[in-house]
């Protein structure tokens, strides 16, 4: 069985800050944060998320964020097309 991985207080900053830069850099519209901000919650837990470089990323912030937004099944928080984001830790 997967490990529960919490979020700290910190890391809601982080992925706070990661919705500014996507929506800064035109990735999604700013009507779309409150969306992408669970995506990323979803994805740090799915995939243990190093939120620290991603921040710092720059092609390969974009390749993630994207690849989270898009290929994110909500309904059943699975991830479709075998995607994984470079700034996954498992």
């Amino acid at each position: 069985m997967k490990q529960e991985i919490q979020l700290t207080v910190d890391d809601y900053h982080k992925i706070t800050r990661l919705v500014g830069k996507a929506i800064d850099g035109g990735l999604i519209k700013p009507s779309q944060g409150r969306t992408l901000t669970m995506d990323i919650e979803f994805a740090c837990k799915e995939f243990n998320l190093d939120l620290d470089m991603l921040l710092k990323f720059d092609a390969t912030f974009y390749h993630d964020i994207s690849g989270i937004h898009r290929n994110i099944n909500r309904e059943t928080k699975e991830f479709k097309n075998c995607f994984v984001p470079r700034s996954a830790r498992q």
